[in-house]
C-alpha cells in the first residue's frame, strides 16, 4: 500500500507529539527536583539576606556583574557605619586617642563626600 500525503503528515504530527510529551516529562522531572522556599516576613526582616546567603552557600557564589553592582553599596554601608560610630563617640564625649584610629577617622571624613555625596553631613 502506498503512503499518502495524509499519512506522512500524520507521522510528522505523531513525531512532534512524542517529542513534546518527552519535553514535558523532562521539565516535570526537573521541577520535582527543585526545592521551592517561600520566605515570609515583615519588611526589613532579612528575607533577602537569607536568600543571598543561600545563593552564596549553595548556588556557587555571586557572579562578577553582581559583585560589581554591590561594591558601591558595600562601600556606602561601611562609610555610613563608621560615621555613625564617629558621631556617637563625639556625642558621648569619648575622644578617639589611638593614632591609627585617628588617621582612619581623618580618611573616612575626607572620603565621606566623595563616596556618600552630601547625604551624610557630619553634625557639628
Amino acid at each position: 500500500m502506498e503512503e499518502t500525503a495524509f499519512d506522512s503528515k500524520s507521522k510528522a504530527a505523531k513525531d512532534v507529539d512524542k517529542k513534546t510529551k518527552q519535553e514535558i516529562k523532562k521539565r516535570q522531572k526537573a521541577e520535582k527536583a527543585q526545592i521551592k522556599l517561600l520566605l515570609l516576613g515583615a519588611g526589613e526582616s532579612g528575607k533577602t539576606t537569607v536568600l543571598k546567603q543561600m545563593t552564596l552557600l549553595h548556588g556557587g557564589g555571586f557572579n562578577d556583574k553582581y559583585k560589581a553592582e554591590m561594591k558601591p553599596k558595600i562601600c556606602f554601608n561601611l562609610i555610613e557605619g563608621a560615621l555613625s560610630i564617629i558621631k556617637a563617640a563625639a556625642k558621648l564625649d569619648m575622644p578617639i586617642q589611638d593614632e591609627n584610629t585617628l588617621a582612619s577617622v581623618d580618611v573616612i571624613l575626607e572620603k565621606q563626600k566623595g563616596i556618600l555625596g552630601n547625604k551624610l553631613e557630619m553634625d557639628q
